[in-house]
Order: structure tokens, then sequence, then C-alpha cells
């Protein structure tokens, strides 16, 4: 026991335990204290017996002296009353448990009485591990079996603690219900010290880390709910966002393909898994122009239709006819992210500046969260336009409540990465548009159109898409920096502090994949002294740091190159932590988009290698549009060369980091105003060519 534990009578009045969290107290109710919820209230008369207890536990007379005999009789007399005045309190028991063995830890008495002793402790407190460990020694050491008493104390506890895992667990699905989710963790972790093996209550603690960002946490948990016993396919849901987390992106396709393709997993769990494989699939290196993809989206389509029996609107002569005389156009954004959110960044501009004589605007809100940004939405379109559905309503619901509406053009911003794509097939408007959120086809025929621009998507592109591409004139693209404009360049370079060259990678650990390190690896050795840093939840462990480490020795690359931190849970210290690079390097083959804008704000170019497909291209369109199309590889080769070179353009660095912030102000990246001008004349030619 700790000094930690210890807290005087009046601390225990004004802080008292939950006890459904600690099992410290009567969880129950049926002992002699009061419960009030879930906190048990401790008569006053055994709460001072309770603080002289643990006051003579943090005590350790001298063997030398004549204390000990006194001191222990003291203590067994004290705990022998606590369990007279509540004979069911469970943590009076262990506190007798604890006083047994501290008794034995301490006197050293004949191994018999130390036996005994300890026997008496385990009756007492079954589940305190150190003390079965400590007699299963004394087992070991003299051949003897475990006592039957003992025994039954073992196997009642296991009983009664597996049952109280059960009961612990239920409590905290409810926390969680209640949106209470640090209850909840810390429930479901006393839970699982209950029974640590039950497999629903590891599957969920592990969901709780990989939420908190502790990936190695998460891992070790789903991987002990995994374990024997039946398939469970939630845990292996789980397992394959871990691994993709961690840039196994081969690992988790692969065993998103099995849930896919075994007979027995459920209907629901086979549609998820196909869904997180389309879209792990943009991860990956192609040969073939993206056409795996594409294949795999055609068919996880067309098994959404057969699955779930989806019948799409149909469009009637009057109908049609009522949207093109309805003035001004009806045209609807769908999203679950209407609130702080990357997609907020880049809608935020046109919902700001769409011409409301032209065009009727409105909101379908499939998220849950209700922000700041959620008020600037609803202050672009009015309350009335801005339509909150309920996260878990159904597709065919919320695709009927569109369809009721009588919206003409419906603009999908999430596609693959939420529900937009089964909503979609059920055709809840005549005109429909694939944008922004998800860089691939959508695969639903109903959808026309796909909004993108000539460095994203060239023309001479042989990728397959199943809508037709519109291309803006400049970019696809438009920002608004709101979340990061506050946050001040530093005066001095990384190089200037550090005397070498700091490359940056912010984005998510999974888009830095094999391909990217064997890149990178020749860069480094083409400027000897850089550094490569790079951000990642599960770097919060330091063991998670030397596995990642390890891996990279097999690309060539020395620890003591690549810096490692762990992602800052404050947004803020986030992006003043640009002004710890001096260069970003864009990964392939998914390039980033949000976090290539905060570079550049923050004064730090990125060097960027486009390939054949719209993910493997945006960092190009982003750089062309604002200056800086020299910075975009068209092979590996070019990507090392362009990023020495630059690293050893000191005065350029310089340049850049004073300038770019008004560079990227001053491009199309940044002018909302005219960029919805273009985008409502894309509008109305869709309007005349697919009414």
């Amino acid at each position: 026991m700790s000094n930690k534990n210890v807290k005087s009578t009046q601390q225990q009045k004004q802080q008292q335990t939950s006890t459904n969290v600690n099992g410290n107290g009567n969880g129950n109710g049926n002992g002699n204290g009061n419960v009030n919820g879930n906190v048990m209230i401790v008569p006053i008369e055994q709460q001072i017996v309770v603080d002289k207890v643990r006051e003579l536990l943090l005590i350790t007379p001298q063997k030398t002296t004549n204390e000990l005999p006194g001191h222990y009789k003291t203590l067994f007399d004290l705990t022998n009353k606590l369990i007279v005045m509540d004979s069911k309190n469970s943590h009076y028991k262990q506190l007798k448990a604890v006083s047994l063995f501290s008794y034995v830890d301490t006197c050293k008495p004949p191994t018999d009485v130390a036996i005994a002793k300890l026997e008496e402790a385990v009756q007492f407190g079954p589940t305190i591990k150190f003390i079965s460990e400590r007699l299963s020694l004394y087992y070991n050491h003299t051949g003897r079996s475990p006592s039957s008493a003992v025994v039954a104390a073992a196997t009642a506890a296991v009983d009664k603690s597996k049952l109280e895992a059960i009961e612990m667990f239920a409590i905290a699905l409810e926390c969680e219900r209640k949106a209470d989710l640090q209850r909840a963790f810390l429930i479901s972790a006393a839970a699982h010290e209950k029974d640590p093996n039950n497999r629903d209550i590891n599957l969920y603690v592990g969901t709780l880390y990989a939420k908190q960002g502790k990936i190695p946490h998460a891992n070790k948990h789903i991987d002990m709910a995994l374990r024997g016993g039946s398939q469970m396919w939630e845990a292996h849901m789980e397992k394959a966002g871990l691994e993709q987390k961690a840039g196994d992106t081969a690992v988790a396709i692969k065993r998103l393909s099995m849930l896919i393709n075994v007979a027995d997993s459920p209907k629901d769990i086979k549609r998820r898994a196909h869904l997180l494989k389309i879209f792990y699939m943009n991860y990956m290196e192609s040969n073939s122009h993206g056409k795996e993809t594409y294949d795999e989206t055609i068919l996880y389509t067309k098994a959404l239709l057969t699955s779930c029996g989806i019948t799409p609107f149909t469009y009637s002569d009057d109908r049609i006819s009522s949207h093109k005389k309805h003035y001004p156009i009806r045209v609807a954004y769908l999203s679950s992210h209407f609130c702080e959110h990357p997609v907020a960044y880049f809608i935020d501009g046109i919902l700001k500046c769409h011409n409301k004589d032209m065009y009727d605007v409105h909101i379908i809100s499939l998220g849950a969260t209700h922000d700041s940004y959620t008020d600037r939405f609803i202050s672009y379109v009015g309350q009335s336009n801005f339509h909150n559905v309920t996260r878990g309503m159904p597709c065919e619901q919320i695709a009927r409540k569109i369809y009721d509406l009588n919206i003409t053009i419906l603009v999908c911003l999430d596609m693959h990465t939420e529900r937009d794509a089964e909503i979609a097939l059920y055709r809840p408007a005549p005109i429909m548009v694939n944008y922004l959120g998800y860089p691939n086809t959508s695969g639903v025929s109903a959808i026309q159109y796909r909004i993108t621009d000539q460095h994203a998507d060239p023309v001479s592109s042989k990728q397959p898409w199943s809508e037709r591409l519109i291309r803006m004139p400049a970019s696809f693209l438009v920002f608004e920096p709101s979340h990061i404009e506050r946050h001040q360049i530093s005066s001095k370079s990384p190089f200037d502090t550090n005397g070498y060259i700091t490359f940056g990678c912010y984005n998510t650990l999974s888009k830095i994949q094999p391909c990217t390190w064997a890149v990178w690896s020749e860069l480094l050795k083409k400027v000897p002294t850089a550094r490569i840093l790079i951000k990642a939840p599960l770097f919060i462990v330091d063991s998670a740091k030397a596995e990642y480490a390890e891996r990279l020795k097999q690309y060539g690359v020395a620890s003591n190159r690549v810096i490692m931190k762990a992602y800052n849970m404050d947004t803020s210290g986030h992006y003043d932590s640009f002004n710890e690079v001096d260069i970003s390097l864009d990964p392939f083959p998914y390039a980033g988009t949000t976090t290539s804008m905060d570079s550049l704000w923050m004064g730090v170019p990125f060097v960027s290698l486009a390939g054949d497909t719209h993910a493997q291209c945006v960092g190009r369109s982003i750089l062309y549009n604002v200056g800086l199309g020299d910075l975009a590889a068209t092979n590996a080769k070019e990507y090392v060369d362009i990023a020495a070179k630059l690293a050893n353009d000191i005065d350029r660095l310089n340049g850049l980091r004073v300038n770019l912030r008004t560079m990227l102000k001053k491009s199309p990246l940044s002018d909302p105003k005219q960029f919805t001008i273009h985008l409502e004349q894309k509008y109305v030619d869709m309007f005349n060519e697919a009414l």
C-alpha cells in the first residue's frame, strides 16, 4: 500500500469513492453503508477504523523492537472489528487479507505458520494477486497442494468477479450512451481487472484506448478479444483499423477481405468491411491506374443494392418538369462533418458565397457534433434550410427525407468515408455530385458528376470513374483557414536553430507506406545531415517508437535520422509545431490535403509526388495553384532531387517562410467568391444537361 491510498476522515467524506469503479465498497448496497446512486457513504465510526488500519499498514515496525507483536495484534483486532461491523463489505475483508500478508512479509514466521496465514488471507481476499502469488511460491517450495478452503475461495472469487465484471460493463455502456466516455473508460477498465479474459470487455476497453490514440494499449486488448472461442467480428474490424493506423495497410486489407468472404460473417460486418477495404485501397500503390479500387468499388455498390434491397426513386416527367421550373435551383450538401473538421474548412467559403438569388441552398447534416462551425453554416443557409438527421437513421429514411425536400442537385461531400453512397443508391435527387471528402469514384451509377481540376485529374489520366469529371478552371479546392489563422510563424527557422534541415510529415501514419520510406531513405542519403519528423498517436508509448524504429531498418533508415513525436491533442500546439519543420514531405501514394494547406499557411513549403490517380495528385494541384509547381515531382527520383535541392537553398526557404502565407492568400485556393461563381456555373451546366 502507498501514501496515495491514505486519506483523512474529512477527505474521505469530501471525496467519496465510486464503489462500482474500484470495488472498495459494497457495490450492491448490502452492507451498513448507504448507497447514493453509485457512491458508497461509509458510516463515520467505520471510516475512523479504516483510516487507522491504513495508517498501521503504512508503518513497518523494526524486528529489533518490542513493537512487532502489539502492532499486528492491533491490526488484526481492527480488521476483525470492521468485518463484524459490516460482514458483506469486500473492502474490509481485503484489508484483513493485506494485514495477514503484511505479517508474513515482515515477520517471516516459520513456513507452516506463513502458509496458514496466507491461506487465511486468500479466503478473505481471493482476488488479490500478490497474495495468491506468494502462497504459490510457498506451495512450490514445500511441495504442498492448496487446501480445499483455498481452492473453494478462489473458485468462488472467480465466479463472483466475472459476475461483477459483467455488471460493471453494463454500467460502462450506459455511461457511454450518456456521452460520459471518461467514466465509461474508468468503469470498463475496472471491469477488466475483475475479469481479464472477458473478450467483450477487452474489445470495449481496446476501442476506448483507440479513441484516445493509445494504439499499443488498444492492440493489447483487441488481441486478447481475438483469442480463442468463436469469431469476434467486431474485434477484427477494430484490429483492421489499428493495423491501418500503424501503416500496415496491406495487412488490414487482408483481414477485411477475410471478413467479406467468410461465409458466416454477418451482413452488416461484410458491408462495413467492404466499405473500409475500398477506402484503405487508396493508400496502396497501384500499377493499373486505380482499376483495382474501381473494380472493388463497383462490387461494393452492387452488393449494397442486393443485400439492402434498394429500390431507387423514380422521376416522372411531371416531377422532372417541376425541378426545371423551380427557381432558385435547390441544391443540398450532404455530410456528417458540418462542424470543426477538414470538410468544413473547404466547404465554408462555398456556403458563404453562394448566390442566394440563384440557389436555394440546403444542408443535410448526418453528424452528432454541433459547434461554432455548425452555427456559422446555419447562419449562411438559414435555420429552416439546415436539416439535422439523426445519425442512426436508416439510409432509406434519409434518402426519403431528401427526396421529399425536392432537392434538384445533391452534393455528397463524404462518399465512402461515411454512408453517402448507400444514400445515393436510392437516387434521392435527379442530379447528384461526388465532391471533396473522398478521393475516388463512388461507383454509384446514379451519381453523374465529380468535381475536380486539370492538375488533380489531367485529361490524359487513365483512372476509371463511374462519374463524368467536371474540371474547375483553377483548383477544385478553396480553403478557409479560420482554424489556424491566428498561429504565428516563427521568425527563426528550424535550420537556424538546429544547424540541419528538418523534413516533416504530419499526415496520418497510415499514409506513410513502405514505398514512401523507400524513397525517403534515398532522400536522407542525399541530404546526410537531415532529419525527418513524423507524428502518430502510437508514439505516445516508448516501446511503440522502438518497434517502429526497428521496422525502419529494412529501408536502411537509422533511428537517429527520424524524430518520432506523439500527436499533440491540443490542436493549437499541433499547428505551432510546424515551426519545427523546414520542408514538409507530402506522402504518397495517398497525398495530403488539409495538412498540406496547413503547412503552407505556416510558411512551410512541401514537396509532392504525383502519380496515376486523383489521390496521388492532390498535392500537385495545390502546389500549382499556389505558384510552386516546381515542387511537384512526376517520379521518385525527381521527388528526391527536388527535396534535396530545396534543402540546400536556404535563401529560398527563408523567403518562403516570410511570403508563403501571403502567396496562399492571393491564390485561387483562398478566393471563395470566384471559386463559387465558377462552381455555380458548373451547376447550371449540370442542370441543363441532366434535366
